[in-house]
Order: structure tokens, then sequence, then C-alpha cells
């Protein structure tokens, strides 16, 4: 299989980067691109990407607070390549083994593990962080500005952030094509609306 953006990787570490996320695919149920494409999204593939702001380093982003729960810190994190950075990314997934059913649930476990499986509108929220300030937080993800994200936004979202030419890759043919459950939805019920209108 060919691994999305593996030039991006420096290329001597390019063969051990790609076996290795190979197995841990394997390991976690997943498709290897998933993890690409995540890996991308968040760091462009860097190991060394800091957020200046948070402190969130490496290839999945790792806040400080969760680079500790794994046993290193961001700073340990930033020292290390890209494949000795894999063991945390591994790591981080580990407990959503097969939980995770499709991209958008690779990306859920990174942005917001808790709504994976909940349906599309589900809002966003925690015991702790109101609908409100997650969407404050996260303004590009709350696509419709009404101060909350839905699960149906926050696939929207996941959805236009990934290049055209590789939709097929990470979502399938179907979805690719613009022909994903709530698009036939959409269509059927448009269908409905007409006919009844025209009755």
């Amino acid at each position: 299989m060919n691994l999305l953006r593996l030039n991006i990787i420096p290329d001597v570490q390019q063969i051990a980067f790609a076996k290795r996320v190979t197995e841990i695919a394997a390991e976690l149920q997943v498709d290897p691109n998933w993890l690409m494409q995540v890996m991308w999204a968040e760091s462009r593939l860097k190991a060394t990407a800091v957020n200046p702001t948070s402190r969130a380093t490496g290839l999945i982003q790792f806040m400080p607070a969760t680079a500790i729960g794994l046993g290193t810190t961001v700073d340990r994190l930033k020292a290390m390549n890209a494949v000795q950075q894999l063991e945390y990314v591994r790591k981080y997934f580990l407990p959503f083994k097969g939980r995770m059913k499709s991209y958008y649930d690779v990306y859920s476990v990174v942005f917001f593990p808790a709504l994976i499986g909940k349906p599309d509108t589900w809002v966003l929220q925690t015991s702790k962080l109101s609908p409100d300030i997650i969407a404050k937080q996260n303004p590009v993800v709350n696509i419709n500005k009404d101060s909350k994200i839905t699960v149906a936004e926050f696939k929207q979202y996941v959805y236009n952030s990934v290049n055209d030419l590789h939709k097929k890759i990470v979502f399938g043919a179907a979805k690719a094509a613009g022909i994903g459950a709530g698009t036939i939805a959409g269509v059927l019920l448009l269908f409905f609306c007409s006919v009844i209108n025209n009755i």
C-alpha cells in the first residue's frame, strides 16, 4: 500500500516509518492512511511541530498533560525523530482499538474522543466544557456559527480538510463521490417532498 505523503518524512526514515505505521494500523485495526492523514492534519507530518500557544507537540500534537500521561514530556517528544515518536502515537490510540471504524473516528480520537459513536446531531460538550466554549475554541469547526458544534459539523469540517485528490483513499469511493449516507438521505427527503407537493 502507498502511504499518503510519505515523501515528507526524511528519506533515511521513510522505510522504517512506513513499516511501523503499517504495523500500528494493523494492531489498531484501522487503515494506515487514516493515521497518515490525521498526522498530516495535525502537524504536517513534522515530529518537531509545536503550537506556540498550547505547547502541543509532535505528529498528533500531544498536549503537555497528554504527554505526561503517556510517560513522557513534550520536550522529549520534540527531541525524537518521526519513527521514534510513532511509539507514542500507538500508545495514544491503543485504548480506542476496535472502536475506530472510519477516518472520522480516528480524527475524533485526536480532536474530541467522546464523540466516537455519537449520532450526527450530538453536540460536543463535557461536564467541564460547555458547547459554547468548545465552539469558541474551534471556530473553523463551528460551521454554522451557532455557538455549538455537532458531530455532523465535525464530520463536514474533517471531510473538507482532506485534499480532493486524497478523498477517495481516505473516505472510500462512495463518500468521495459525494454519495455519503447523509447525502442519500437528503436526496430522498427532497424527492418525497417534491412528490407530495405535486400530488
